[in-house]
C-alpha cells in the first residue's frame, strides 16, 4: 500500500522543479529543454492520474484553440509536399501547447509567485553574466557563440546563436524583471533584493540595445508603453518616451538607418519583399497553406516576383508565415485564441494583491512578444516562442492562483 496524497505531492513537486529546470534551460539548451519539458509533464499526468482530478482549463471558449485551430494545422498537413517537415512542426506546435498547459495548472497550485521571482532572478543574472561574457570577450560561455559584427558595431547574441533571437527573447523576459525591480522597491520585505534587481534591470536594458535590433527594441518599448497606458501610469509614460527620444538622437546612425548597395534602406526594403513573397503563397493557397513548418522550402514555388533580396529567407513576419503554412482561418483562429487569453487574465489598474506588479510584467513581455513577431522571426524560433508560451502560461496562473485565494 502506499500513500496516494504523499504519491501525489512527490509528482506534483517533480513537475513544478522541473518546470524551474525548463526557465532556465529555455536559454542556452535544447536537450535540456526538451528532457525537463517531457519530465513535467508526464509528472503532470502522473500527479492528476493518482489524485484522480482533471486539468483545469476554466474559460470554454479558450477550447477554440482545440476545436478549430488543431484541425487547420491538420488539415494543411494533408496537402503538404514535405510530411517529414510538417510532422515535426506538428511536433514544436504540441510542445508549445504543453508548455503552456503545465504552466498554467502547476503554477495555479501556488498561492503567489514570490517563489517564482527567485528563479527568473537566477536565470537572469546567468544570461546577463553570458551576455557581458560576449560583449567584452567576443564570446559566450555558455554555447561558444561570437558577437556578431555589423555596421552599427557588435551585435550581441548571448547564448542564442543570433541577435534576433536573443532580442526577441528579451523582448517576454525583461519587462517581467522590470516589473520585479517595481515590486521590489514598492514592498519593504522585497527591498533588499533591490541590490540585485536594479543591476539586472540596467544591464538587461544595455543588452536589449547591443543587440543592435530595432525590431527588438520597438517592440520593447511599445509593449511596455502599451502596459503603462494600461495602468494610467502617465507620468512613467512621459520619462519612458522622453527616454526613448533621447536615446534615438545618441544611436549610431548605422544603428536607425541601415542602406544597402543602391542607397535604400535595407531591413525595410528586404522585409516588404519577404512579405511580398509570404502574400504570394497565402493567395495561391488561402484556405490550407502549404502545410505546417514547410514555409522556407515551399513559398519559392509560389513567387511572382523572383527578387534578388533575401532569397530562401523565413517570411520575417510570424502571423504572414502562419497564415502561408496553414491558411487564413488557421491564423485567424490562433489570434483569437491570444487576444482571448490575455483579455481574461489580464491584469486590473485596481488590483493590489502581491503578485500584481509580475502579471503586469508578464502581460507586458507577452505583448512585446507579440509585437516583435510582426517584422521578425521569433513566431517560428523555438527558444523566443518556447518563453512566450511558458510566460503567457504564468500569466494565466497567477490571475487563476488570486481568484482561487
Amino acid at each position: 500500500m502506499f500513500n496516494t496524497p504523499s504519491v501525489a505531492n512527490f509528482f506534483l513537486k517533480t513537475s513544478l522543479l522541473s518546470m524551474f529546470g525548463l526557465w532556465i534551460a529555455l536559454s542556452f539548451s535544447s536537450a535540456l529543454t526538451a528532457i525537463f519539458l517531457w519530465t513535467s509533464f508526464v509528472s503532470l499526468v502522473c500527479h492528476l492520474a493518482v489524485s484522480r482530478s482533471a486539468p483545469h482549463w476554466p474559460d470554454r471558449w479558450l477550447l477554440l484553440w482545440h476545436y478549430f485551430f488543431l484541425p487547420t494545422v491538420l488539415i494543411s498537413m494533408t496537402v503538404s509536399q514535405y510530411p517529414k517537415q510538417s510532422f515535426r512542426g506538428l511536433f514544436k506546435l504540441l510542445q508549445h501547447f504543453i508548455i503552456l498547459t503545465v504552466a498554467f495548472n502547476i503554477f495555479s497550485a501556488m498561492p503567489t509567485l514570490n517563489r517564482w521571482r527567485q528563479w527568473v532572478l537566477l536565470a537572469f543574472s546567468l544570461l546577463v553574466l553570458d551576455g557581458m561574457t560576449q560583449y567584452f570577450f567576443g564570446v559566450d560561455f555558455l554555447r561558444g557563440f561570437y558577437a556578431q559584427a555589423s555596421s552599427a558595431g557588435l551585435r550581441i547574441s548571448a547564448s542564442f546563436e543570433t541577435y534576433g533571437k536573443f532580442a526577441a527573447y528579451l523582448c517576454s523576459v525583461l519587462p517581467v524583471v522590470l516589473f520585479c525591480t517595481l515590486q521590489s522597491f514598492r514592498k519593504r520585505e522585497l527591498r533588499q533584493e533591490l541590490l540585485l534587481w536594479i543591476p539586472l534591470s540596467l544591464l538587461g536594458l544595455f543588452l536589449m540595445y547591443s543587440t543592435r535590433s530595432r525590431g527588438g527594441v520597438l517592440a520593447f518599448t511599445f509593449g511596455v508603453a502599451i502596459i503603462l497606458l494600461f495602468r494610467r501610469s502617465w507620468k512613467t509614460l512621459g520619462v519612458l518616451l522622453l527616454v526613448g527620444l533621447i536615446g534615438i538622437s545618441l544611436l549610431p546612425r548605422a544603428m536607425v538607418i541601415h542602406l544597402d548597395s543602391e542607397n535604400k534602406e535595407q531591413s525595410i526594403v528586404e522585409r516588404f519583399e519577404l512579405w511580398n513573397r509570404a502574400w504570394d503563397v497565402i493567395r495561391e493557397r488561402p484556405l490550407t497553406g502549404t502545410g505546417i513548418n514547410t514555409y522556407a522550402v515551399a513559398h519559392q514555388q509560389f513567387d511572382t516576383r523572383k527578387s534578388w533580396r533575401v532569397q530562401n529567407y523565413y517570411a520575417h513576419n510570424g502571423y504572414f508565415q502562419m497564415a502561408a503554412e496553414i491558411g487564413i482561418p488557421g491564423v485567424l483562429f490562433f489570434i483569437a485564441f491570444i487576444l482571448r487569453w490575455l483579455w481574461i487574465y489580464r491584469p486590473k489598474s485596481f488590483e493590489t494583491d502581491s503578485d500584481h506588479d509580475m502579471r503586469w510584467g508578464l502581460f507586458a513581455g507577452a505583448v512585446s512578444f507579440l509585437i516583435i513577431c510582426l517584422a521578425d522571426t521569433a513566431l517560428h524560433s523555438p527558444q523566443p516562442v518556447m518563453t512566450f508560451w511558458f510566460v503567457m502560461g504564468l500569466l494565466g496562473a497567477a490571475a487563476q492562483a488570486k481568484k482561487t485565494k
